[in-house]
């Protein structure tokens, strides 16, 4: 049987309403559907109201950029998390400062958020599992930069907010730090620095760091291929989730798969990458040159 949207936002609201903890994943097995299906329904409770705190937010900004631009593209902080480094947070922040940024791309996970599977010990230690107390930790954490812009897309593990209370906790940070923290939307969201489009996506469904080179380098592919028409695709692609950094350029896409900003465990990868672009009269991009700074990693042990 096709499931059509009305039928699988029903059985989502229906989920709310029972208040247990589901993260995204065990959603999707309920529902039977990908991942990039759940953030496409979110969107649109999100657009029609349904869910608590939500206020619509444009799914494409327009930034006027510099002659010269530096961007901060960051993800996956998972504030509330024992592998969490305001430390690391604030390196990332000091030095985009000193570079000339304005404008700072979250790329999600900006959370931990409430994943079942979370160990007591960390909520004994004060893990944040309610979304007004994890929104104003992380207003408070996330530094707070004079002339320094955040846009912000949702996680998965943000999104667990959403799934057990209907709230989602990146509008709630917004609304604590004011006109500094603009969110863009669950998952992913366009934005246009002059005419240089830039996207930005949150998903484990592309860009696996267990998958084979050439694997991941296809998934993106169809990514951008499904996504975009031919004349509208990005020239740069920013990917969160997978605590890894990668650089690389698919047709005029420069591709950038984001490092996290924690403390590393298991294989993974801490730092923050800066993106320089320069712009032409027209406000076209020219020349982009992104820079990762590898801040700590650590090798993925062999079972």
């Amino acid at each position: 049987m096709i499931k059509d949207d009305n039928y699988l936002l029903t059985q989502l609201r229906t989920f709310f309403k029972d208040k247990r903890n589901r993260t995204p994943e065990i959603l999707c097995r309920k529902l039977n559907i990908p991942l990039e299906k759940l953030y496409e329904l979110l969107k649109m409770m999100r657009k029609n109201s349904d869910l608590a705190q939500m206020e619509g937010t444009s799914q494409q900004i327009y930034i006027k950029p510099e002659k010269k631009e530096s961007i901060l593209a960051i993800a996956d902080a998972h504030l509330g998390a024992d592998c969490e480094n305001a430390t690391y947070l604030r390196t990332a922040f000091n030095a985009a400062q000193k570079s000339g940024v304005r404008n700072v791309l979250f790329v999600g996970d900006i959370t931990e958020g409430i994943y079942p599977h979370c160990p007591k010990e960390l909520k004994e230690k004060g893990i944040i599992t309610t979304p007004d107390a994890m929104a104003e930790y992380a207003a408070n954490t996330i530094p707070d930069k004079k002339d320094m812009t955040i846009y912000a897309v949702s996680g998965n593990h943000d999104l667990t907010y959403s799934v057990k209370y209907g709230v989602d906790v990146l509008d709630l940070i917004a609304k604590k730090r004011d006109s500094n923290f603009i969110y863009l939307g669950p998952n992913s969201a366009n934005l246009l620095l002059g005419k240089c489009r830039i996207h930005l996506c949150h998903s484990s469904d592309i860009g696996n760091v267990n998958a084979s080179v050439g694997n991941r380098e296809w998934k993106i592919s169809q990514y951008i291929s499904s996504n975009f028409s031919v004349l509208n695709k990005p020239d740069i692609l920013l990917l969160g989730h997978h605590h890894y950094a990668e650089s690389y350029k698919s047709g005029n896409t420069n591709i950038q798969i984001l490092p996290a900003l924690i403390t590393p465990r298991n294989g993974e990868m801490s730092g923050y990458t800066i993106i320089d672009i320069n712009f032409d009269e027209l406000e076209l991009p020219v020349e982009i040159e992104a820079k990762t700074k590898v801040l700590s990693l650590t090798r993925r042990k062999k079972r």
